[in-house]
């Protein structure tokens, strides 16, 4: 879990303290938003290896969480403050690709949580190849 908080910090504090319309801020932004992405697959490819349910079903609490975040999202007042803490975990660091996607009349919270979950499952389904073909010398699995 912390290899997720340590690519999940920058990204967030850069889209929470550093939003402004310089090119310096926007390309922050990409930057840790890109390395929050490639960084929670590769930790659930790991995570993966080790355990693959737990891994799963993590994955299945996430989606299921941030889903209800994003919908309520729709469903109350934009002025409140809290509006900004619904998607800290999600989709408040990728504030960047969502501003690129409103052009399109999409749910953008929905779409961006479903990259990440999506990438998420790319990570764990890669974790499980690796462990099938490159088993575990140290905890070996033993089959009738």
């Amino acid at each position: 879990m912390v290899r997720y908080l340590i690519f999940w910090l920058p990204a967030v504090l850069v889209a929470c303290f550093y939003n402004n319309p310089t090119s310096l801020s926007h390309g922050l932004q990409w930057i840790f938003a890109i390395l929050m992405l490639l960084g929670w697959t590769v930790n659930t490819a790991m995570a993966s290896y080790h355990f693959p349910r737990r891994t799963l079903s993590l994955i299945l609490m996430y989606l299921g969480i941030n889903m209800i975040a994003a919908l309520l999202l729709y469903s109350i007042d934009y002025t409140l403050p809290i509006l900004r803490l619904a998607g800290i975990l999600s989709f408040t660091p990728l504030d960047i690709l969502i501003v690129a996607l409103l052009d399109f009349t999409i749910p953008h919270e929905l779409y961006m949580v479903g990259l990440v979950v999506g990438l998420a499952v790319l990570g764990w389904a890669a974790g499980l190849l690796y462990r099938r073909f490159h088993p575990n010398p140290y905890r070996p699995h033993f089959s009738k």
